[in-house]
């Protein structure tokens, strides 16, 4: 899709927000979905057990692992059609606004800075 300044609109439409990345840093699409309250689906890639530490919250693949992709794809579409899929996106919402906000992002970085002076 490239850049986009409208993704507050796009990413509601969606069900979940799905990563099959092999490499990544910390990958700021899922935070870009948690904020839009999408679960998450992604390989396990870079910093995601940080903002995805258990099942409540999305699922967690190995790198590559078609099946486990599939499976968690398949669980997803369960749930959805329960109705309960939303619970998973709210609490990662929750999740990620409670630990990933910018001023939590600042303080860290901060913090980091008086370690070093020290």
């Amino acid at each position: 899709m490239g850049y986009r300044e409208d993704l507050d609109r796009i990413y509601p439409l969606g069900d979940i927000t799905l990563l099959t990345s092999l490499s990544e840093s910390f990958p700021l699409v899922l935070l870009e979905g948690a904020r839009s309250g999408l679960p998450a689906i992604t390989s396990d890639v870079g910093g995601v057990q940080e903002l995805i530490p258990d099942r409540s919250k999305g699922w967690v693949t190995d790198i590559g692992n078609v099946e486990q992709l599939k499976l968690a794809i398949c669980n997803a579409l369960e749930l959805k059609k329960s109705g309960d899929l939303t619970k998973i996106g709210l609490d990662l919402q929750k999740f990620a606004k409670n630990n990933f906000s910018i001023e939590i992002l600042a303080k860290n970085v901060y913090n980091v800075y008086l370690r070093m002076k020290n």
